[in-house]
Formats: structure tokens, sequence, C-alpha cells
């Protein structure tokens, strides 16, 4: 079925047909003002539709800085163990086994458990720095537990919106096929009428290329997150609109990617200080994929 713009589009040119030709006919099904209640509601839930996406992309934000963080913490708290018992035979061979590579959530999650458990064991009331404390550290890892349950709820309140809004707009298309077809019926090619409608009445399920998002800022924050900042008004007529990133002579490509949030982000790398990363936009609809130009930032 056509996208939601396409059938805005059409619905649109055919509330504004019939209401020119209105003093010579009226489609039986559907008057103009029912054409024009049909656009108000399906603007109202497609407005509904980006609060709900705007929503699971903050939750998704709030998330990923969690587990940005608790990773940051985690590297932070292993190297000044390493450093503070390094005199410490035993300690310092339980601490060689532990790692703070991060990577995926789960690895940052698992590395920070096995930590914590070590830190409690060695000396709970130990701080590696002012920030950096046993109970706080707790709570951090608590905390990407109801954070990823949050996102997962708004991620899925937001996808039943979008099938929603998808059922509506597939109804309101077959209202603009079936009144087109009789539209066409009654008032011949070649007469004024007839011209008019098959002038101004968009058939095919089309949509422009979505316009390219441009990265306006990109901030190392770290040795594994970058701070990101969008320019405005780019991805119109996007249905998806993704961050990519490539870890130069690591990846072939850009091989990692996640939602965009509009007001900007922080990115986790699993890359190291030194590294240079390149990222990109990726904006995606139903006529194709548009990319905005790549930044290069190297990591500290």
């Amino acid at each position: 079925m056509p996208s939601t713009e396409a059938v805005i589009l059409r619905a649109q040119a055919t509330s504004d047909t019939q209401s020119a030709i209105a003093g010579t006919w009226v489609w039986d099904e559907k008057t103009v003002i029912q054409w024009v209640a049909s656009l108000t509601a399906i603007d109202v839930k497609k407005i509904a539709v980006s609060d709900l996406e705007g929503a699971q992309l903050l939750a998704r934000a709030d998330f990923q800085t969690t587990i940005a963080t608790l990773h940051d913490r985690t590297v932070e708290g292993l190297g000044m163990a390493r450093v503070k018992w390094r005199k410490d035979a035993a300690k310092k061979a339980i601490l060689s086994n532990l790692s703070a590579a991060g990577g995926g959530r789960e690895t940052v999650e698992r590395e920070a458990q096995a930590w914590e458990s070590v830190w409690q064991s060695f000396d709970d009331a130990w701080e590696p720095s002012a920030t950096n404390n046993i109970a706080d550290f707790r709570i951090l890892i608590a905390s990407t537990t109801t954070q990823e349950k949050a996102y997962g709820n708004a991620h899925t309140l937001w996808r039943k919106g979008v099938e929603e809004l998808q059922a509506d707009a597939d109804v309101l298309w077959d209202d603009c096929v079936a009144w087109y077809e009789a539209a066409t019926t009654l008032f011949k090619e070649g007469t004024a009428i007839g011209d008019l409608i098959r002038s101004t009445i968009p058939t095919s399920p089309t949509t422009p290329e979505p316009t390219p998002v441009e990265i306006a800022t990109a901030t190392p924050q770290s040795p594994s997150r970058v701070a990101l900042a969008y320019a405005p008004g780019g991805g119109a007529h996007s249905t998806t609109t993704m961050v990519q990133w490539q870890i130069v002579d690591v990846d072939a490509d850009f091989g990692h990617d996640t939602t965009l949030n509009p007001a900007g982000q922080t990115i986790t790398v699993a890359a190291v200080a030194g590294a240079t990363v390149r990222f990109r936009i990726r904006t995606t609809n139903s006529s194709g994929t548009t990319y905005g130009a790549v930044q290069t930032v190297t990591l500290v």
C-alpha cells in the first residue's frame, strides 16, 4: 500500500477537486465536509504518532546514555583498581581476568556486574573518583534494566500507532481510488471537468525521496562516546532516519546504526581513544534513500 504521505497528498487533491465541482456533482459516499474530516483525522493521528516516536527516541537516548555512563565508570573503576592493588598478587590476578572492553549492551552490563562483585569483595568503601562510588554504580546497573523496559514499552506504543495510522491511510486511499473511478466514469476525457480531474489527482502512490539530514557537530566525549547535533530542516518525507558509523581500519563499511534523535544524542561506539570514526545520517522512505555528508572524528 502507499505511504501515508502519498495518501494525504491524493486525499487533499481529491477533496479540493470535489469542492471545485460540487456544484455539478458530489459523490454519494463522501461529501466535501467528510473529505475534510477524514484529512483532519489522519493529520491528528499523524501528529500523535510523531509524539510517540519522539517519546520512544527519548527513552532510547536515556537508556543509551546510562549504558555509556556505566561503561565509562567500569573503565575508570577497573583501571584505578589495577593501580591501587598492583602490589597485591592475589587481587592483581583477579583483576587481570576482568574486562572493560565494552561493545553491546549485554557486554557492558556483564562487565559492570563482574567489576561490581569484585569491587565489593575488595573494599566497597573505596571510591575510584569523587563521582564513582559503589552505591551509585549499583543504581546505574539497576537503571539499565528499568530504562530498557521503558524504551521497549515506548517503542511498542509507537509501532502500534504507526500500524493504526497506516490502516487508516489504507482506508482513505481506497476511498480516493473509488472516487476517482466514479468521477472519471461520469466525466469523460476531453471535457472540462474530466480533464480537471485527470490533471489534478495524483494516482500513483509515490512520495518524494526524503531530504538528507546533516550532522551539525560531532564532539568526542570519552574514548567510546561522541555527541552529535543535527542541522535543522532535514528529513522531509522520511519514514526511517538512522545514524550510521564506521570505525576506520576496523569496519569495511558503515556497519553500525541507531535511530536518530532529532534533538541530538550521544553515540556509544565500540572503539578506543585515538580511533577514527566516520558518521553519516541515512534517511529512507518508499521512494528511496538519501545520505547526509560524512563527519569524521578522532576519539579522545
